[in-house]
């Protein structure tokens, strides 16, 4: 029988063998898995305080009535980028408000600390998608910002061009940025069922 491929402990990078002699593999023991997971909720928290900052900094800029706008704020975006891009927002669109989505959940960190790791983690996927588009939807958000500006004055194949940098933005915000809300339940929901699927049954 082949000898199973040796791997490194994330933690202490003592190599181990991934088979049932190791139950906590990848880490080789149950010590280096706590480990690793303590730095990972030490990062989680710092972002979570991050992520106070930044809405606290969004509510500084909105408005009562008119138009909503609902934006996602990765946890990881620092408030002080915020305040420019809101300042500007606010001073073109002063009748919209901003709505901000959190773009994680307190029942993945829940089930994080609460050791259930293959829970917490099941839909990252969807969350990586779901960061993925609220980032090129700010990117989409500033250039609209600045068509805005500069179409009136354009002229010709430049007006087109700011035209088609508005249009492009309408498009994301219309067909793609929705995608996120049905990301962002299945990930509130702790969602199942791609974890409860058994190798057995494909």
């Amino acid at each position: 029988m082949n000898r199973a491929q040796p791997i490194l402990c994330p933690t202490c990078k003592r190599e181990i063998e991934w088979n049932e002699q190791y139950p906590w593999r990848p880490f080789c023991s149950e010590r280096c898995k706590l480990v690793d997971f303590g730095a990972w909720m030490s990062e989680a928290r710092a972002i979570l305080a991050r992520h106070d900052q930044a809405l606290r900094r969004m509510s500084e800029f909105t408005s009562e009535g008119g138009g909503v706008l609902r934006l996602g704020v990765p946890m990881e975006l620092p408030a002080d980028l915020l305040e420019r891009t809101l300042a500007t927002f606010a001073a073109n669109g002063p009748g919209t408000r901003v709505m901000p989505r959190h773009l994680s959940t307190a029942a993945q960190l829940s089930a994080l600390r609460a050791g259930e790791l293959d829970l917490g983690l099941a839909n990252s996927s969807v969350y990586l998608d779901m960061v993925g588009h609220t980032v090129i939807a700010w990117i989409w958000l500033r250039q609209a910002m600045v068509a805005v500006k500069k179409v009136g004055k354009a002229q010709d194949a430049d007006r087109d061009f700011y035209q088609g940098k508005l249009q492009a933005c309408a498009w994301f915000f219309r067909w793609e940025l929705p995608k996120t809300g049905h990301w962002h339940e299945l990930l509130n929901n702790l969602d199942r069922t791609c974890l409860e699927m058994q190798d057995s049954w494909f």
